[in-house]
This record gives structure tokens, C-alpha cells and sequence, in this order.
């Protein structure tokens, strides 16, 4: 939705021209926040009540949260509008919250003012409060890390997610990994860093973005290109894309993959877990595409006739032989 838009009806709510049926949707939505994410804004009880006496005191959400299944087996959350109000809303309570607080200076340059995560066959969008996308993979998790937007837009990945990021020049926007940091002013690019992986791939999709480490730069990258890190050796190389951010509509592209690549797409799609032949101490590569609303049979098929393979399932795990 466009800022304007929010806007206008952010107006229409404060002036009491809201209708009855338009206010149950706000509490629709915060309660379906508030039993959805992982990680909470908030300190205690008391303090999401005053949140929701601020949010209804001059927040209005025209409709619920988006939300449609991609498929029975692999859940999706599109949040649009109320991603805006929910990102915005949360960073400006928790730091008015903070700064009445005698050590709040302290707390604001060691604590995210938001965070939000996704599980197993979970998918979900957030705008921030600049109107930059982030759409956040499974098994992932974005801070928006203290005083986002004074000079500079600062966010902290673990997992996987693809950010098209607003235009302002005067603020860079910055994505910082365990081992990189990525520094743009407006563009999109998908970065997968997922800690059960050795690589860290940052692939750009417009624009161009910088790759740092410990603030020197390794590489700009352009359209098309992207930079596969290895955090055991300490070095890169460049690559053409692969469709590194079609894992949005559900499709992922695997090229040259590792065995843990493949095992992290699986996880993500069906939430199970691949393991290895016992005892092999082969090593296994993959080229193949596989998409979400496949049955796990049909994917886990096309995964073993590649090095003519086998496996069977106890609980969550399925075990190649």
C-alpha cells in the first residue's frame, strides 16, 4: 500500500469516521502479531497494553493482514500495510519506552528495535518504516537494529531473505552478517548466510551493492552477479546469478550445490531434515530445481536419482543410502 494512501486512512481513524467492523480489524491484527512472532518488542504484559492503547488511539488498518496459502505444504505470510504500521509502531513505542528509562542510551546501542522471525515452511514480508521490502525466507530472522533511519538504515540477518531497499541517498542502508556487511543506498539483492551453511551468497537482482569485511571492501557487485564467501577459508569468488531469489514464488534453483545447500532448501520447504549415508565420505553436488508445491516424495525423488541413492524416513529425518 502506499505511504499516502496509509495516510489517508490513518486520518479517517482519528477523526472517529472509522466504522465498528474497520476497528475489529486492528484488533484482529495485533493479536494475530502478538501470537505469531517468535520474538517479542515487548518486556512484559503492561507494556504491550500500553502499546495497544497507542495503536488505538491513532492507527487504522483498512483490512486484515494479508495472508494466502502458496501451497498446503509450504505456508506463506504476505504482510503489507500492517507491516508498515507493525515495524513503525514498534520501533517508535520500544524507543519512546527506553528513553524514559535512566539507561536507556545503553539499552538502545545493544538492543534491536525490532525483530521478527520465521519458522519451518514459513515465508513472510515486512515493510520498514522507509518503505524498503524484506522478504524473509524460512528458518530466518531481521533485526532492525537501534536508531534505524537517523543516518543511516542498519539491519542485522541470520538466514536467508530478499530486501528491495527505498532510494535515499543521505542514508545508507546496511545489512550486517556474521562475517560480511552489505552496504547499498537503493536497490534489491537476496543474501543467504543461513549458519548451517559454509558459504555466504549476496546476489543483486537491480542496482548494485558493496560487500565489506571488518569495513573493507571486498567487491561491488552489479546486476546479475553474485559473491559466493567461504567462512572457513576467508575467501571469494564471483558468479552469475542463478535465480538466487525465486525461492519468493517458491522455486529454488540449485546450481553446483552442496549436499548442506540441498538439505537447507528441503528443510525449508517440508521441515525435515536430510542426512548423509553413513559413513560416506563422498562428496555430493547438485543441479536440479526444486520447487515448494511438489509433494517431499517428488522432490527427495529427483534429489537421489543424482547419485542413485535411496532414503527413508524416521520422524523428521530422512536418511539417504
Amino acid at each position: 500500500m502506499e505511504l499516502k494512501k496509509l495516510k489517508e486512512l490513518l486520518d479517517k481513524h482519528q477523526s472517529g469516521q472509522a466504522t465498528e467492523a474497520e476497528q475489529q480489524l486492528i484488533e484482529t491484527w495485533y493479536a494475530s502479531f502478538s501470537d505469531n512472532e517468535e520474538q517479542d518488542v515487548f518486556e512484559n504484559i503492561e507494556q504491550k497494553a500500553r502499546a495497544r492503547e497507542r495503536l488505538w488511539s491513532g492507527v487504522q488498518i483498512p483490512h486484515p493482514i494479508p495472508q494466502r496459502g502458496f501451497t498446503q505444504r509450504y505456508l506463506i505470510h504476505f504482510i503489507s500495510a500492517a507491516a508498515v504500521l507493525l515495524v513503525g509502531m514498534s520501533i517508535a513505542i520500544k524507543r519512546g519506552m527506553l528513553s524514559s528509562n535512566s539507561s536507556s542510551i545503553a539499552q538502545q546501542a545493544s538492543e534491536p528495535d525490532f525483530r521478527s522471525s520465521t519458522g519451518r515452511k514459513e515465508r513472510k514480508m515486512l515493510v520498514l518504516p522507509d518503505s524498503t521490502q524484506v522478504w524473509l525466507n524460512a528458518n530466518s530472522t531481521v533485526e532492525v537494529l537501534a536508531n534505524y533511519g537517523d543516518s543511516v538504515r542498519r539491519v542485522h540477518l541470520s538466514g536467508e531473505a530478499f530486501f528491495d531497499v527505498a532510494h535515499l541517498p543521505s542514508k545508507p542502508f546496511i545489512v550486517e552478517l556474521d562475517d560480511l556487511s552489505v552496504r547499498v543506498l537503493g536497490t534489491a539483492f537476496n543474501i543467504n548466510c543461513y549458519t548451517t551453511l559454509q558459504t555466504i551468497h549476496v546476489s543483486v537482482d537491480r542496482g548494485a551493492v558493496q560487500v565489506e569485511r571488518g569495513g573493507v571492501l571486498l567487491e561491488k557487485l552489479s546486476l546479475g552477479q553474485s559473491l559466493v564467501f567461504a567462512r572457513d577459508e576467508g575467501t571469494y569468488a564471483l558468479q552469475e546469478m542463478a535465480n538466487k531469489g525465486s525461492w519468493r514464488d517458491g522455486k529454488v534453483v540449485l546450481a553446483q550445490a552442496s549436499f548442506e545447500e540441498m538439505a537447507q532448501v528441503i528443510q525449508n520447504m517440508h521441515g525435515v531434515t536430510v542426512k548423509k549415508p553413513k559413513n560416506s565420505k563422498q562428496t555430493y553436488t547438485y543441479d536440479l530445481t526444486l520447487y515448494a508445491d511438489r509433494p517431499l516424495s517428488e522432490n527427495m525423488e529427483k534429489i537421489c536419482s543424482i547419485h542413485r541413492l535411496k532414503y527413508r524416513r524416521v520422524d523428521d529425518e530422512l536418511m539417504l543410502y
